[in-house]
């Protein structure tokens, strides 16, 4: 069990926001921890969760240079070509790292 399992289990809200609206998944996808973003999803984490800037966790997804953590946002329905506040998607985002 991790740490974020625990603390789920002790309350936490999976879906807390940031002074930046940012939450733990926009976190764990830009990380690439992908079991993590599949515990912060189980626990009630909204995939389409958007930052100060608009940007969902699939936007911040790339950054963790990791396929398979995009996948997760991708598997619960987010919409792939959502735009962020300067009219960026997924593919934008993916080609700046």
């Amino acid at each position: 069990m991790n740490l974020v399992q625990v603390l789920i289990e002790d309350g936490t809200n999976a879906g807390v926001q940031s002074i930046g609206k940012s939450t733990p998944l926009h976190v764990s996808s830009q990380g690439g921890h992908l079991v993590v973003s599949k515990v912060i999803l189980v626990a009630g984490a909204d995939a389409k969760a958007t930052d100060v800037d608009t940007s969902t966790p699939l936007h911040w997804a790339p950054q963790g240079w990791r396929l398979d953590t995009i996948q997760v946002p991708l598997n619960h329905r987010v919409e792939v070509w959502a735009k962020d506040r300067d009219q960026s998607t997924l593919l934008n985002a993916a080609l700046q790292v």
